[in-house]
């Protein structure tokens, strides 16, 4: 009986000090978000088999998950070399450049996973934020095409789709996936705001009214529900409401440069043009222009010769 326990441990220990003892374990700490302790198994591996792009790959997921973010892209060119068609490995290279905002490198790592391992959703949806990130947004929405053509009620494709027509001035094509987010049981104070704005954006005042109500219903300090609905103001001619609304939501969001610039519309329409150049101004410094448009630059330029 004695024999039989110390041969079982033994074969036990043996196993665990194995490559593949070690990887199964290490795989299993990853999977359960123990990040560290997988690093050190998977470090383990690499000790004895140098030439594991497994263990390449999954260190480096782990040790992008603990922000160690240039010891990741080193791990996962290493499992590259490697093995060159470890889908896996382009993915999580495409979510680091990702990470460091390096968009187009990424969506590069994105289309290798996607050719080697089609129409995986991580990958296309890796491909979605890649190119909405760089202002593609007939990509983005033809990526979400082929997840919605899998999954149809798949929410981020659908919130993905929303955002990218109606960055084209698609709004009405917006609204439409953004109610289906709705039906499908994402009824946020967000996605109201997204439909009463684009409502504002085609003319549907009351329609606009009505989802941004809802979205302050939901949560009365929403700072875009409430920039928004005070947008809707200015364009009814309800400039002092609008001003209010305007006042509060940059109150509770200081950062918000959208919020400066319809605050300088009604400035304009007020007769207070040194504030409205102010916000302007401000607007600008926030980088309006790199995530919207040139408005706030064609505004100082035509009001101010700025």
């Amino acid at each position: 009986m004695v024999i039989a326990k110390k041969i079982k441990s033994f074969i036990i220990k043996r196993t665990v000090r194995s490559e593949e003892g070690l990887l199964k374990i290490a795989v299993g700490f990853l999977g359960t978000n123990k990040y560290k302790k997988a690093i050190e198994l998977f470090t383990q591996v690499i000790e004895i088999n140098p030439a594991s792009a497994i263990a390449y790959g999954h260190r480096a997921l782990a040790l992008f998950k603990v922000l160690d973010v240039e010891a990741a892209l080193k791990d996962v060119g290493r499992a590259i070399v490697l093995e060159p068609h470890y889908h896996d490995s382009w993915f999580t290279k495409g979510e680091i450049h990702r990470h460091r905002k390096e968009y187009g490198e990424a969506e590069e790592c994105y289309k290798h996973a996607d050719r080697l391992c089609p129409r995986s959703f991580y990958y296309l949806m890796g491909l979605v934020k890649a190119t909405s990130a760089q202002k593609k947004y007939g990509d983005s929405i033809a990526y979400c095409n082929q997840i919605l053509e899998q999954r149809p009620d798949d929410h981020m494709a659908l919130h993905y789709r929303g955002l990218a027509f109606a960055r084209m001035g698609k709004f009405q094509s917006a609204i439409n996936d953004y109610l289906k987010l709705l039906e499908i049981g994402k009824q946020t104070a967000g996605n109201y705001n997204y439909i009463g704005f684009w409502y504002s954006e085609i003319g549907d005042f009351k329609r606009a009214d009505n989802n941004l109500s809802v979205a302050l219903q939901m949560n009365p300090k929403h700072p875009y529900a409430l920039e928004n609905m005070g947008r809707v103001c200015y364009l009814r001619g309800e400039y002092k409401r609008g001003l209010e609304l305007v006042n509060r939501s940059l109150e509770i969001d200081p950062s918000n440069s959208h919020g400066y610039k319809n605050r300088a519309l009604i400035y304009l329409k007020i007769g207070e043009r040194q504030l409205a150049m102010e916000d302007l101004k401000k607007a600008r410094g926030m980088g309006y222009a790199e995530d919207y448009d040139r408005e706030v630059e064609a505004l100082l330029q035509i009001e101010f010769g700025l």
